[in-house]
Order: structure tokens, then sequence, then C-alpha cells
């Protein structure tokens, strides 16, 4: 529930909340010159992280409907993981000197709301160490193409390519999870992974419909998918 409430968040984002809170506030002369400043900080702040999600995180752009790369899948190597974090820290840097007591109260929201969502992207990078030990990380790539299908962003040809792309670049996904070593650490997660490759089958399925494929092609892509899924079963339960 957690994790919808934030891309729910980076939703309001996208459709530009930040800049109608700002037009909607009834500020006054006698509104205070620190709060004025610090409120278009927050602002500014709200609009690169939007920028961030989009060119970072692509996967999460296309669920909370942003402008973005929606042909791409994330990186998941080092290197990746290592600018997505120096970017955080940029952006929780950048909040960390602004005084909150300062913000209209309007803002106070945006603002904590936005400190909780980058502590959470940290959170994942550094404790929860997504890149070695958490192999669901990898099958949300997977999972991110049957995304373009409920998000109306562009037309359907525009999403029926950026699909087909999506599809392409599972093998490099799968290469990144073998570099990094990542592994599932018992029985009931390897269950859990299995069943959760059925899905992402399925999942796949609707996209080839969706995107009117001929038989032929459909049984290509289908043959790539499965032996992703056996591959990445395998190497994440160290078989």
């Amino acid at each position: 529930m957690r994790k919808l409430l934030l891309i729910a968040f980076a939703s309001l984002l996208s459709a530009g909340v930040f800049a109608a809170h700002a037009q909607a506030k009834a500020y006054t002369a006698d509104t205070d010159t620190d709060t004025l400043m610090m409120d278009h900080k927050v602002l500014e702040l709200g609009d690169k992280y939007v920028a961030v999600l989009s060119s970072m995180f692509q996967e999460e752009a296309t669920r909370a409907g942003t402008l973005g790369y929606h042909s791409d899948l994330q990186e998941r190597d080092i290197q990746a993981q290592v600018s997505r974090r120096q970017t955080l820290l940029s952006l929780q840097e950048a909040l960390g000197r602004i005084n909150p007591k300062a913000l209209s109260s309007y803002t106070k929201v945006d603002y904590y709301t936005l400190k909780e969502i980058i502590s959470e992207k940290l959170f994942a990078i550094d404790t929860e160490n997504e890149l070695s030990k958490n192999p669901l990380w990898y099958l949300q790539s997977v999972d991110a193409i049957y995304d373009i299908l409920l998000k109306d962003y562009a037309s359907r040809a525009d999403r029926q390519r950026d699909a087909l792309k999506r599809v392409q670049a599972l093998p490099k996904v799968l290469e990144q999870g073998k570099v990094s070593g990542c592994r599932v650490g018992s029985s009931e997660n390897i269950v859990y992974l299995d069943i959760f490759l059925v899905i992402v089958e399925q999942r796949c399925q609707t996209v080839f419909k969706y995107c009117n494929l001929r038989k032929r092609n459909i049984n290509a892509l289908t043959v790539l998918i499965r032996s992703c899924n056996l591959q990445i079963l395998h190497q994440f339960s160290g078989q």
C-alpha cells in the first residue's frame, strides 16, 4: 500500500500539482518573503524529481503516467545504481537546506511527501540492496511491459512499439541479474518466484495480442520469455 501511495504521488507530480498548489494559494501582501522563496524552492525540487523519475526510473514513470522513455527498461547494474543514488542524495541534500517551518501549509505537505519518496528510494538502494538481494526487482522489468497497456500516454501504435522494445531488452536485464549475482534466500521464495514468472508470461501474451502480432512472431517472443524466465529462476535459486 505504501508503494502504491508513492506511485500515486508521482502521478500528481507529473500532472503539475506542485504548480497548481502554488497558483491556488492566496498569497497576500503580508506573506513573508522567506515563505515565498522556500515554497518556490520546493516547487523546483518537485520538478527535478519528475525529471529524475522519467530519465532514471523509466518503469515507474510509466506506472505514474509521466512523460519519459517508455520504450526503455531501467538499467540494473552497479553504475546505474551509483548514478541514481548520487542524484537522489543531491535532491535530499537540497531538501535538507530548506526550513520546513518557513513553508506555507500547502507546501509543507509537498515537502514532507517528496522527502519520504526520496528516502524510500535510497533505502531500496542502500539497505535492501535490491541490486544483489531482490530478484523481484529484476522481474519487475518483465511486468513493466504489461504496464504500457494500462496507461493511455500515447497512441496505440506508439505503445505497441514501446512494448516490443521492452520485450527485446529483457535478455539484457537477465544478464545484469547474472552479473550482480542476485540470489533468492529460501525455498519459499523460489516457489513464489515460479508463480510470479507464470503470471509474467500470461501478461506478456496479453501484450502480444494487443500489438496484433503475427502468430509466428508471438511464438518466437513466447520462447524468448520462457527462456528468460527459466534462466532467471535457475540463476536466482543458485541452481
